[in-house]
């Protein structure tokens, strides 16, 4: 089994337009939530894409998108005639690519509360306690209230909201 961490060391790294990349059947993700890619989106605006997504370049000259569903899909919503940065592979056999876009998937986790209550705290701190730029820069992200020195937060898929300044 080709290992993904050796494949993209040698894998090219370009912008490939939206518009000639196509997921390819082996991707084990069938559908994506619509309120997440959206919550993905404003990331993607707020931050650029963190990550490149994984394709292999078809025989019709095309791509086939192995990794990064999501970040493609969220990018077409953002600019459906812009590119996204991709590691181009050599086309690897199917079980290769059901395999990555297993571990691609099956591993990830929602934060636990107290990871997200630490970048709150922190962001909080080195803001000097304005908790309308700690709610922008945190846009996006799901989970429940916080309180906080001076403000309540409640997080939402949409991002948080300030609902209550002591």
């Amino acid at each position: 089994m080709v290992k993904i961490q050796d494949e993209k060391e040698r894998a090219e790294l370009v912008d490939i337009p939206i518009q000639l990349i196509d997921v390819a059947r082996s991707n084990v993700r069938k559908r994506v939530k619509p309120k997440e890619l959206e919550v993905l989106k404003m990331s993607i605006e707020e931050h650029g894409l963190l990550q490149p997504v994984v394709v292999y370049r078809a025989a019709d000259g095309r791509y086939k998108l192995i990794i990064g569903q999501r970040r493609l899909e969220a990018s077409r919503l953002i600019d459906p005639n812009g590119t996204i940065k991709a590691r181009v592979v050599r086309k690897p056999a199917e079980a290769t690519m059901r395999s990555w876009s297993f571990a691609e998937n099956f591993h990830r986790r929602e934060l636990e509360r107290k990871e997200i209550v630490n970048v709150i705290e922190y962001l909080n701190s080195k803001h000097n306690g304005d908790a309308g730029k700690v709610a922008d820069i945190l846009g996006g992200i799901a989970a429940n209230d916080f309180e906080l020195p001076g403000c309540r937060f409640r997080c939402a898929s949409w991002g948080p909201k300030i609902i209550r300044r002591k």
